[in-house]
């Protein structure tokens, strides 16, 4: 039997391991998959460019999701879909708060979610 490659990702079960870098920029994924053991490219469609390597030998992968919380849900699901369990979100972002500067190196522990897709993710029933 063939194996199923994602829709958007053009990735297949097996492809990545658990771990996952989530930066928005295609142009990113590559400059973190230096850090990576034996980094490869195997995927690149559209906003979504994915690489794979080892970290101390353990298999991980950065896969660019484009910007906005559509593209990173399709994303985040394929990737699912294909073995990895444990995503982080690495890049710019933008703050309401008057203690970040541009330019400034912060660390989110919370992010205003207005889109509807972060409602859909956490099952969160939007008002109105």
């Amino acid at each position: 039997m063939k194996e199923k490659r994602m829709l958007h990702l053009g990735i297949c079960r097996g492809d990545v391991g658990r771990y996952v870098f989530l930066p928005a920029s295609p142009e990113r994924t590559e400059k973190i998959a230096k850090y990576f053991e034996n980094p490869k490219e195997i995927a690149f469609h559209r906003e979504f460019r994915t690489w794979t390597g080892t970290l101390d030998g353990v298999p991980v992968a950065v896969t660019s999701t484009g910007v906005g919380g559509p593209s990173t849900s399709i994303a985040m699901e394929e990737l699912f879909q294909c073995g990895a369990d444990t995503m982080m979100r690495v890049g710019s972002c933008a703050s309401v708060s008057p203690k970040v500067r541009q330019g400034d190196i912060c660390i989110p522990t919370g992010a205003v979610r207005m889109e509807g897709v972060g409602c859909q993710l956490q099952g969160i029933r939007r008002s109105g």
